[in-house]
């Protein structure tokens, strides 16, 4: 009975950690949702604003034909003022022969000068509607230039929230390693790369990990998921790509790697796991690493062909009392059996 309760509280604990977890995603979808939603409105706040420089150029456009055409209409009282002083100084020319010429002469340069005095003033109007209008123009480029630099703060806005969004979606939270999605991500960049071989890839299962989630809870376990993960992330390489692909499940992803380098990073990895205890609610708990290591033979290259061709190599080493590595060799896939090592050697 005494066991049937503690099992009861096990399952209400994992209960508790699956809602946590739950609402821990949804907070996350819901942080993007409202992201979304604000890069929505920024958007839509610039194309208004946009829309109204578009208004406002064309209204300075037709500002500038009405100025167009004063000018031109400018140049032609110019053209009437030129004929004007000619006309006067025909008449000044035969001034000695009659009076009534002269003043008739001097009426017409007095009107004229009346002429040109009116033409003066409509110039100096015209020429202060011009600088109006150069005024209007220069505050309209300020204003685009300030809505070009709204609209770059905006942009970049929108790329560091593309990226936030695309690292929650690409990395394991518990672990921050690599989750499904990253790796599969990480394995097509490295086919397009097309310089990555030769290529090759650790498998590795917790051995016994029910165990530790039912002695010390999904806590414990969460705790003893983020100690390994860090040990074994500082056995690989930048260029190299460590996941975590299931609940206790890692895969490795090894770039223009031979095979006895790859034995041995594997090596390494179970005994940094092995080795030292992880401290769980103040007890040292012991826990180790099952590996399979191979190196990918052509047309092997997704995520699914990785697992199934590694699938029976990490079965031989729990077979054979766990803990171990088993390397993949050709001559063991054509014959089915496997060898294992413990120490780095092969047995």
């Amino acid at each position: 009975m005494k066991s049937i309760n503690l099992h009861d509280k096990s399952w209400r604990r994992r209960e508790v950690m699956l809602q946590e977890r739950t609402m821990s995603f949804q907070e996350i979808l819901q942080k993007a949702e409202n992201t979304r939603s604000q890069l929505s409105e920024w958007v839509e706040e610039l194309e208004k604003k946009i829309h109204c420089l578009s208004e406002e150029q064309s209204d300075w456009e037709e500002r500038q034909s009405i100025l167009e055409e004063r000018n031109q209409s400018l140049a032609r009282m110019n053209m009437e003022l030129a004929r004007a002083n000619s006309l006067a100084a025909e008449w000044m020319a035969v001034v000695e022969l009659k009076e009534e010429e002269i003043r008739k002469l001097n009426h017409s340069l007095s009107y004229a000068n009346v002429r040109s005095a009116t033409l003066v003033a409509e110039r100096e109007i015209q020429m202060e509607e011009l600088n109006k209008l150069n005024e209007l123009l220069f505050s309209e480029i300020l204003e685009r230039k300030k809505a070009e630099e709204e609209n770059r703060e905006l942009n970049e806005r929108l790329r560091e929230a593309n990226a936030e969004l695309e690292q929650l979606a690409t990395l394991d939270t518990l672990t921050e390693l690599l989750n499904r999605r990253g790796l599969f991500q990480r394995l097509e960049k490295l086919q397009l790369d097309g310089t990555s071989s030769p290529l090759g890839v650790i498998f590795a299962d917790f051995d016994d990990f029910k165990r530790i989630n039912e002695v010390y809870g999904h806590a414990g376990g969460d705790l003893m998921l983020q100690e390994v993960s860090q040990r074994l992330k500082s056995v690989f390489r930048s260029t190299d790509s460590l996941s975590r692909i299931g609940g206790d499940e890692f895969l490795a992803v090894l770039p223009k790697v031979s095979l006895s380098a790859l034995t041995s990073v594997a090596e390494r990895c179970r005994e940094l796991t092995c080795t030292e205890p992880v401290l769980i609610q103040g007890q040292p708990v012991h826990v180790t690493l099952s590996l399979a290591a191979a190196i990918l033979p052509p047309g092997v290259s997704s995520l699914e062909d990785i697992l199934a061709f590694t699938k029976q190599a990490l079965k031989h080493s729990k077979k054979q009392g766990k803990n171990q590595v088993t390397v993949v060799r050709q001559k063991e896939l054509a014959s089915g059996v496997f060898d294992s090592i413990s120490s780095g050697f092969e047995a």
